[in-house]
């Protein structure tokens, strides 16, 4: 609401030579403010959205998946370490569904980040604290955000961008084909699983019977 602010907001191209003049101050600022929201469980979407229109949609994807993946393994880390038992009272019937979807996932820790990451409605701050608070690694979790995450940036940094979804059918077959391409490889490990419980209840049905037992000699 100040002379500044209008400006900012309606010229683009004084607020885009701004980030040219400052090149390194605005990159390292925005990803810096977006670790620590995404750390703190914060919301971070309104910056996704203002990345989308400050540096345009290659760079702000860029920006975004690195502070995502950060802040991300950040907030893990600190469910972790300091604040344990802090987020264990306040995420225990979030805890116990992450740990029936890792038994369903064979324990595979990347797997189940990813499917959280893709589920968009699943909160990203509260599961960065969930999964601190299990046996998934900060490797694991880094790399699932920067591919489960993908598609959410996509998404909000393309409305700052001035690519909303629901007017450009193209960037809308993008985003819907790179969800489905992510899940791909749940969609094969649930194949897998199904096929190989087939395979154990067909050799199970022929399996030859036991043997009888043999009475011993003496009794009646």
């Amino acid at each position: 609401y100040t002379e500044l602010g209008h400006k900012l907001l309606h010229d683009k191209t004084y607020l885009r030579g701004l980030i040219t003049a400052h090149p390194w101050k605005s990159t390292c600022g925005f990803i810096i403010c977006y670790i620590l929201l995404a750390a703190l469980a914060l919301p971070i979407w309104p910056l996704q959205v203002l990345s989308g229109y400050c540096f345009g949609l290659p760079r702000a994807i860029l920006y975004c998946e690195m502070g995502s993946a950060l802040g991300g393994t950040l907030g893990m880390l600190i469910a972790r370490g300091l604040l344990r038992e802090f987020f264990r009272k306040r995420v225990e019937a979030r805890l116990e569904k992450i740990r029936q979807l890792e038994k369903t996932l064979d324990n595979n820790g990347l797997l189940v980040v990813l499917t959280c990451r893709l589920l968009h409605f699943v909160p990203f701050g509260a599961s960065n604290y969930v999964f601190g608070l299990t046996t998934i690694t900060p490797r694991e979790v880094l790399v699932g955000t920067l591919i489960g995450n993908l598609p959410a940036i996509m998404l909000y940094v393309g409305i700052g961008a001035g690519l909303h979804p629901w007017s450009n059918w193209r960037y809308l077959c993008i985003l819907i084909g790179l969800n489905l391409l992510l899940a791909l490889p749940l969609f094969l490990h649930f194949a897998r699983r199904v096929r190989d419980r087939r395979r154990a209840i067909g050799l199970s049905a022929t399996a030859p019977a036991p043997p009888a037992p043999v009475p011993s000699p003496g009794r009646n």
